[in-house]
């Protein structure tokens, strides 16, 4: 009984094993006693975790933590009926317990592998094999069974749906699957999915065990915890195992800054090359890592290698045009339209680039904060470390280059949705490592890595819940709120749909929060963001006034379809104006219902936010609540391109007319209204069925 009431008092290094021969007994008999969901996935993966947890991590030190959160997870699964909120929280509090089980002690010389060990059947068995990951397997598999990189006739066997489209099916043309990652993924062939599965999980290891190799140069006696956590914690635990190159770029960036700390130029040169060949993107890091080199020589021998460099690059890119022809460099990227339309787009979307690092933050399905607070910690023990680590300056200019390089490239999708979420701040893992290691060696932080377990414990269970489609509402969000929750992304701040009071309120809850956390007051910086949450949700109106379309529930509408029909953000990525999904009205009995607006007034207003498409005669919408009713006749027009897109097409204008070309609209009618009544919103006549046409609803509000 001494032994089970205190599992520390088990001869030798067992309070490990004992709690996860405990957490997973647990955990497999209630997921079953309680009437979880999926007893035959998640209710025999989970629990094997746990005692594989407990097998590689004998000696834990977090074990009280594990067994706090298999409390949390046997008290919530008990009152899992009450809503998916609880659900989700017992089945996260599960998983959350085994990452925390695999926390090693501070400076544990325990290799990465062994962390991942006990999550990689969840992440074999679970995780979607979709979005770039089939297009870097086709490339394996035809390196090995066809001897060439053209992707066009094996990827169906990794994607039976997908199609290949001649500008990106040959690597060796004009893709940006470059095949430098799939050759290190390529004994997965052999196996099939489930081979891709372990050979990126043995990367995943190998760039963890760099990052440790990296924080073995600071003195701060946690070194293997923070490498550790970098995998397991988000963003790095949305990637782990997947096949896609940033988890090697994260390796290489931290093997880049070990070496420029030890002034290894010549290495370091070869890291960033190694960088670009995984992307191009990635080339900015290394350029970061290079120019941090150079910083630290005299300045006679910095002009010296300066000189050499550009004499090589000049040399591979001249190679590139004439033995290559231009595949590597000129076809993408070299000829002067390219370097126009950076230009022109540059100057176009200035606005987006300015509030990309706001929203890099704040951005509900996109930002850092919300499914990594341990970065909040981490930045203090970053700005700690600035001037006495090595490593500072060499990981901070790596991850400056690549974020500038990023959003110039990229100003309206350095998002890179719908991929697993963070992956496109996997470069910058190092630099957060080496800020919590800083972060651990002062004792704090612990409050808001167990929240980040929590979110990465989501990830692990519901895998679907790491990829955002950037439609204005978080993706976990909306999995809670359900049917019931049309507009609860209202309640945080969204780059899609932005609102100024409430980006402003939660960056002042952030700046609050973080404030508190510099005083010493870790307990009231966390509690800052959960309350900020109830005061936004109490301001609510208790009857919606304002609805964006595409997210009314099945019973506030008839008929309807959504355009476009695919989640998928970039086919809304062309769109002028708004880039939000929109409901069609096009066929005969497809209408809106929505409830009359409180208050005791006769009247109120109706805004519609819309754009009609028709090729003939406007089109005819008619509003009805009760015994009012009003009609009106639309058609929108289209939108003149961009001043970027005219320059680079030397003026010409012409445009396909497609809903994402007109100009948004905005129509306001006025209705008498008793309460109770029900406000219709339906085509007053049958639209044509040619194309596109139809009326495309963005957002509806009602006013008293």
């Amino acid at each position: 009984m001494r032994l089970l009431g205190n599992p520390a008092a088990l001869p030798g290094r067992l309070p490990g094993a004992f709690t996860g021969l405990v957490g997973g007994l647990t955990v497999f008999l209630a997921w079953r006693l309680l009437g979880l969901p999926l007893p035959g996935t998640l209710g025999r993966l989970v629990p094997l975790a746990w005692l594989l947890a407990g097998a590689v991590s004998p000696g834990a030190r977090r074990w009280r933590c594990s067994l706090a959160f298999l409390a949390v997870f046997v008290v919530t699964g008990a009152a899992w009926p009450l809503g998916r909120a609880v659900l989700l929280a017992s089945m996260s509090a599960a998983a959350a317990g085994v990452l925390t089980l695999l926390e090693p002690d501070g400076s544990s010389r325990r290799s990465a592998a062994t962390a991942l060990l006990p999550l990689a059947p969840l992440v074999i068995m679970l995780v979607p094999f979709t979005g770039d990951e089939p297009y870097y397997a086709a490339v394996a598999g035809s390196i090995v069974q066809d001897g060439d990189l053209d992707a066009s006739d094996d990827l169906r066997q990794y994607d039976p749906v997908a199609t290949v489209s001649p500008e990106i099916a040959d690597a060796q043309g004009l893709s940006h699957f470059q095949p430098a990652f799939p050759l290190l993924i390529l004994p997965g062939v052999l196996l099939g999915l489930p081979g891709f599965r372990i050979a990126a999980l043995i990367v995943t290891a190998v760039s963890a065990s760099l990052v440790a190799l990296m924080l073995s140069r600071e003195r701060t006696g946690e070194h293997g915890r923070a490498a550790v956590l970098s995998v397991l914690l988000l963003p790095g635990a949305a990637v782990a195992g997947l096949a896609y190159p940033d988890f090697a770029a994260a390796g290489l960036v931290a093997l880049g800054a070990f070496l420029s700390s030890r002034g290894r130029f010549v290495p370091v040169i070869l890291c960033a090359l190694a960088l670009a060949l995984l992307k191009l993107r990635f080339a900015a890091a290394g350029a970061g890592l290079a120019l941090a080199s150079l910083s630290m020589m005299s300045s006679r021998r910095r002009l010296a290698w300066m000189a050499a460099g550009l004499v090589v690059l000049a040399g591979i890119l001249l190679a590139d045009r004439a033995v290559l022809g231009g595949r590597l460099f000129w076809m993408r990227y070299g000829n002067v339209e390219s370097l126009a339309v950076v230009w022109h787009r540059t100057v176009a979307t200035l606005p987006d680039i300015v509030m990309a690092p706001l929203w890099m933050l704040l951005d509900q399905e996109t930002g850092l904060l919300w499914r990594a607070p341990w970065l909040l910690p981490a930045a203090f023990g970053l700005a700690h470390s600035l001037r006495r680590s090595a490593l500072a300056r060499p990981l901070v200019l790596s991850s400056a280059a690549y974020l500038a390089v990023l959003v110039l490239w990229q100003p309206l999708d350095w998002h890179s949705c719908p991929t697993p979420w963070g992956r496109p701040f996997m470069p910058l893992l190092p630099l957060f490592a080496l800020g919590m290691a800083h972060a651990l060696s002062s004792g704090r932080g612990g409050g808001f890595i167990a929240l980040s377990a929590l979110a990465s414990g989501a990830c692990f269970v519901m895998p679907d819940l790491r990829f955002n489609y950037l439609d204005g509402t978080d993706r976990i969000l909306e999995w809670v709120a359900g049917a019931r929750g049309a507009g609860a992304g209202a309640l945080l701040p969204s780059m899609l749909r932005p609102d100024a009071v409430a980006t402003a309120g939660w960056a002042a809850a952030w700046a609050v929060s973080a404030v508190l956390y510099g005083r010493g007051r870790e307990g009231a910086s966390l509690a800052v963001p959960p309350l900020a949450l109830v005061l936004f949700a109490s301001l609510q109106p208790a009857v919606p006034t304002a609805w964006e379309a595409e997210d009314l529930p099945p019973s506030g509408r008839v008929g309807c379809s959504i355009y476009p029909a695919s989640p998928d953000p970039r086919e809304r990525m062309a769109f002028e104006g708004s880039r939000e999904l929109m409901l069609r009205l096009s066929e005969p009995g497809d209408a809106v219902l929505l409830p009359a607006p409180p208050g005791g007034g006769p009247e109120f207003e109706l805004r519609l936010h819309l754009r009609a498409l028709t090729h003939g005669e406007p089109l005819g919408l008619s509003a009805r609540c009760g015994e009012s009713a009003a009609r009106m006749l639309l058609s929108t027009g289209m939108r003149e391109p961009p001043r970027w897109v005219r320059a680079v097409r030397r003026g010409e204008t012409g445009r396909n007319p497609e809903p994402g070309n007109l100009r948004d609209t905005t129509v306001v009618v006025t209705l008498a209204a008793r309460p109770g009544e029900v406000t219709c919103i339906f085509p007053s006549e049958p639209l044509p069925a040619r194309d596109l046409e139809g009326i495309y609803l963005d957002r509806i509000e009602v006013r008293r």
